[in-house]
C-alpha cells in the first residue's frame, strides 16, 4: 500500500515488491488459484448452468423433459439417401437405437415432400421434420405431423413476405414452380454468383432476410431469425438439451449453418464442394448414410481434448 501522489512513496513500494523475498512464493500462489479458477471442468460447470437458465421457462420451470440422450438432425437428399444399402442400415440402427436418439430430419424440402422422400427410401417416421430450410418445425403427432406455432411465430416477427417478393420483381432471378413456396420461403433458380445482387435489392428496400445459396443452382430467402441450426436450436431446447447433445449430418449448401453452429457435425464423403471451407466437422471416408453412422460412432466414442497452452 503506498500513497498513489507521493513519488517516494510510489519508489519504496516498487522497490519493496521486487526484492521481497516471498514475491516468488506469491507468484507461484497466484498462478495456482488462477489455474483453479479457470480450469476448464470448472469453467464448463458454470456455462452449463447458465445455458440451463437460459432453457427454462418462466417461474424456473423447465420447458421440456428431457427424454432422449442425443437430438440426432440430418438431411435427407444424398444425407439419408443415395445408397440403398445404407439407408437400410441406417433404419436397422435406429430401430435398436431409438430410445436414446430422438431423430429429426431438417431439410429444403417442403413436409410432404420430405415425406414422401423418406418413404420411398423406407426411412423411419421421424419425431421431428423441420422442412422448407428450417422455417416450419413439425412434431410427430399420432399418425400426422402438427406445425409447431411457438417457432412460426418466432420467425415471423421480422418476415415481410409481400415486400421481398416485391423487392425481386424486375430482376433476372427466376423463382422455382410455385409448390416450392411455402410462407416463410422464396425458393429461386441462382448460383451463389446471384447472392450479392439479391442483397442488394432486399437491403435497398429495407427488407430483412437471410439468402441461402445450394447445390450451384438454388438459393432460399427466409426469415433472418429461421434456418435449420434455428430450427434444431429451438427443439432442442425445448427438450431440455444442451448443444452438445445435437448430432447433424448434411452435405449441401443449406446445411452450412447447422454444420458451423454445432460441434457435432458429420459430413459424409459425398459432400458437395461448397462445403470444402468448413473446419471442425468430422469427415467420413463413408457415402451418404453410412456416412451418418460412421459420425455418429466417432462423436459417442470419446475423443481427446486438446487444451491450449498456458
Amino acid at each position: 500500500m503506498i500513497d498513489p501522489y507521493d513519488t517516494a512513496s510510489l519508489a519504496r513500494g516498487l522497490r519493496d515488491v521486487l526484492m521481497a523475498p516471498e514475491r516468488e512464493l506469491a507468484a507461484r500462489r497466484a498462478q495456482r488459484i488462477a489455474r483453479q479458477t479457470y480450469d476448464w471442468a470448472a469453467w464448463a460447470k458454470r456455462t452449463q448452468a447458465v445455458m440451463e437458465g437460459v432453457v427454462r421457462g418462466p417461474q424456473g420451470q423447465s420447458v421440456a423433459v428431457q427424454e432422449h440422450d442425443h437430438l440426432l438432425a440430418c438431411d435427407i437428399d444424398n444425407t439419408l439417401t443415395g445408397c440403398r444399402n445404407g439407408a437400410r442400415a441406417f433404419a436397422q440402427w435406429l430401430g435398436r437405437e431409438g430410445e436414446r436418439y430422438a431423430f429429426t430430419v431438417a431439410t429444403g424440402r417442403s413436409i410432404a415432400e420430405a415425406q414422401r422422400v423418406l418413404a420411398e427410401w423406407d426411412l423411419p417416421t421421424p419425431d421431428t421434420i423441420m422442412s422448407s430450410t428450417g422455417t416450419e418445425i413439425w412434431r410427430r403427432s399420432g399418425s400426422g405431423f402438427t406445425l409447431c406455432k411457438e417457432y412460426a411465430a418466432l420467425i415471423a416477427q421480422e418476415w415481410d413476405a409481400a415486400a421481398v417478393r416485391a423487392a425481386l420483381e424486375g430482376t433476372t432471378v427466376r423463382f422455382q414452380p410455385v409448390y416450392d413456396q411455402r410462407r416463410w420461403k422464396f425458393s429461386l433458380f441462382g448460383t451463389i454468383s446471384d447472392v450479392p445482387a439479391i442483397e442488394a435489392r432486399l437491403h435497398q428496400a429495407g427488407v430483412l432476410a437471410r439468402i441461402i445459396p445450394s447445390h450451384e443452382k438454388f438459393i432460399d430467402i427466409i426469415p433472418v431469425q429461421a434456418g435449420k441450426a434455428a430450427a434444431i436450436r429451438f427443439e432442442a431446447a425445448r427438450r431440455g438439451m444442451s448443444d452438445d447433445r445435437v448430432i447433424v449430418a448434411g452435405d449441401s449448401g443449406n446445411d452450412l449453418d447447422m454444420l458451423s453452429r454445432f460441434e457435432n457435425a458429420v459430413l459424409p464423403a459425398n459432400a458437395l464442394a461448397e462445403l470444402d471451407g468448413l473446419a471442425s466437422v468430422y469427415r467420413s471416408s463413408l457415402k451418404h448414410a453410412a456416412g451418418v453412422l460412421d459420425g455418429v460412432q466417432y462423436y459417442r466414442t470419446p475423443q481427446p481434448m486438446l487444451m491450449a497452452g498456458e
